[in-house]
């Protein structure tokens, strides 16, 4: 499996899709912080989709759950099958207990 090479000078380009407004902030702080560039934030699954296909990011960091009517998994699964070169991480909901909640 050909893996993704990254130009080492470079920080990676990372699209956030995280429909929680603050935690989507609070996400992009901390990657900023670490050199990383956001090419793009979105809410939803529609404009991950759309902002990882036009956009092509290194990373895309998806939350399971989005609003509107496609998911994290579905928006990771339709822009692997279009991008062979993209990186994808999962984020799953947690409370504040830790837990993963529905």
């Amino acid at each position: 499996m050909n893996q993704p090479t990254l130009n080492r000078r470079k920080k990676a380009s990372i699209l956030v899709a995280e429909d929680e407004s603050i935690v989507r902030a609070d996400m992009e702080d901390h990657l900023k912080s670490f050199g990383y560039r956001i090419c793009a934030s979105v809410a939803s699954g529609e404009e991950a989709k759309r902002q990882a296909t036009k956009l092509r990011p290194d990373l895309v960091l998806l939350d399971i759950i989005l609003s509107g009517r496609v998911d994290g998994i579905e928006a990771g699964e339709s822009c692997a099958r279009q991008s062979k070169s993209q990186s994808f991480a999962m984020r799953p909901k947690r409370n504040s207990a830790g837990y993963t909640s529905g």
